[in-house]
């Protein structure tokens, strides 16, 4: 979770505690390891197009509260 904004943090005030946000833990999981692992998936259904294209479009399905899913 580091990042430019928390190297600074540490560069001039290095006693500064840098604490995170469980939105923003959240969102970056979500965006580097679902979004790896649709990619690898994708990746393994290049012969079929249609297969494919599920898995691509599946991003925010996956990160969608599974009680709020329409069955």
């Amino acid at each position: 979770m580091q990042s430019l904004y928390g190297l600074e943090i540490k560069a001039h005030c290095p006693q500064a505690e840098v604490d995170y946000d469980l939105f923003h833990v959240v969102a970056k999981y979500g965006r580097e390891v679902i979004d790896r692992v649709r990619v690898d998936q994708a990746n393994r259904w290049r012969e079929q197009p249609s297969a494919r294209k599920v898995i691509q479009s599946s991003r925010w399905l996956l990160l969608r509260n599974r009680s709020s899913l329409q069955r």
